[in-house]
């Protein structure tokens, strides 16, 4: 009981506990993360995602059906189906054998190069088994919470469309992306640029 009181004074201490989806993933995680760091919990929500995904891709996934597919490789799966809805109207998930095509049109050349399994099988157990997608009425992938899907976004954004930064300021009014961009900040770290042109965002909407 201690442990968990403490655990709940640090989250609620750095004000986290109300920007985390109380899922029992999450409650596992930041618990296993707690555990291992002296009770000391990261600094901000994008931090503690990135732990969250430590986790979820390098632990979570250990079954011998799916270590023919590396750790960056899940994360990537994550990061574009995050990207993906984000940009898809209404952010609507695809059916999961739309989901299925998807990846394996995108990784076309990658998954012929698998071995020890079919890439169905690996997006299939990604789906299943991670706890931040599953299939909504045994039709849709979704993820778990909005907030797994806005972070991934943001690292797919961070990492292979940096371009897009202007999506984050044009639709900075809109939570969802203003939960992505909140995230994106955290990976950035250095973000002058970026902060600058939120903030003309901001007082031209006469915010500030």
């Amino acid at each position: 009981k201690k442990k968990a009181d403490d655990l709940l004074d640090a989250l609620r201490e750095n004000k986290l506990i109300e920007r985390l989806p109380i899922t029992p993933l999450t409650l596992s995680l930041i618990s296993i993360l707690f555990d291992e760091t002296d009770y000391e919990i990261p600094a901000t929500i994008t931090d503690i995602y990135a732990k969250f995904n430590d986790l979820v891709v390098g632990r979570a996934i250990v079954s011998s059906k799916i270590e023919y597919i590396d750790v960056n490789f899940r994360e990537r799966i994550l990061s574009i189906y995050g990207y993906h809805l984000m940009t898809r109207k209404d952010h609507q998930p695809l059916s999961y054998e739309d989901f299925i095509d998807f990846f394996v049109d995108k990784f076309a050349d990658k998954s012929k190069q698998i071995k020890g399994g079919s890439f169905e099988e690996g997006l299939e157990y990604i789906v299943k088994n991670t706890g931040i997608l599953y299939v909504k009425d045994n039709t849709y992938v979704c993820f778990a919470h909005d907030t797994y899907m806005e972070y991934y976004a943001a690292v797919e954004i961070f990492n292979f469309h940096r371009e897009d930064e202007c999506l984050l300021v044009e639709n900075f009014f809109d939570m969802m992306w203003q939960n992505v961009a909140v995230f994106y900040a955290g990976i950035t770290k250095d973000m002058d640029d970026f902060a600058k042109n939120i903030n003309k965002k901001l007082k031209e909407a006469g915010i500030i």
